[in-house]
């Protein structure tokens, strides 16, 4: 009798380990496959502005089958990851609508500049030129123009500023004169858009 009951004991007692094993090994297979998801989303915030519309396709595909696998085993989550969860899938569709972003004032840029499209290839020599081919897109175009595609402007706008100021001075004080008066005209023109 006290035979049988020894190795009951040792059942019930390798029974509890096992079952203690396979809970913690699952935990730390959610919380594996929960940490992968965090830094794979924070790896597609790091590239957003590098990636391509077919890397971002791919991303948003990624997303959905990663997401898909963790859903099933939400149940498994602690309190802190269910929210974190939560909060990473809000950031990815945050990071989305950035991309957009990116990608609408990109497109227009390249609408409103052409061959200046390009910033990093704006020079001292071809500054002015850009800032008249800008206004040159701007007076043609400006009439009909939400106020939407007044922000895209200027975000265009201040780019082309931005990239202006970083050529540190070398822009000839004639050229610059002449930028002044085209961004003077850029602002005249914004103001008295309904």
């Amino acid at each position: 009798m006290e035979k049988a009951a020894n190795i009951l004991l040792v059942l019930v007692l390798t029974a509890g380990f096992l079952f203690t094993s396979c809970s913690v090994s699952r935990e730390q297979e959610v919380e594996h496959d929960f940490n992968n998801f965090r830094e794979w989303v924070d790896t597609k915030a790091t590239q957003l502005g590098n990636l391509t519309e077919e890397d971002w396709k791919k991303a948003k595909e990624d997303f959905q089958v990663r997401t898909r696998a963790l859903d099933r085993r939400q149940d498994q989550f602690t309190d802190r990851i269910k929210e974190e969860y939560k909060q990473l899938k809000n950031r990815f569709g945050e990071l989305d609508a950035e991309y957009n972003e990116q990608r609408a004032v990109a497109n227009w840029r390249r609408e409103l500049l052409g061959e200046y499209a390009n910033l990093s290839k704006i020079n001292s020599a071809n500054v002015v030129a850009a800032y008249t081919r800008f206004m040159e897109s701007v007076r043609e175009r400006h009439k009909d123009w939400s106020e939407q595609v007044w922000d895209l402007t200027d975000e265009v706008f201040e780019q082309l500023n931005t990239r202006k100021e970083a050529l540190n001075g070398a822009v000839a004080t004639e050229d610059d004169v002449k930028i002044k008066a085209l961004q003077m005209e850029y602002s005249t023109l914004e103001a008295a858009t309904p």
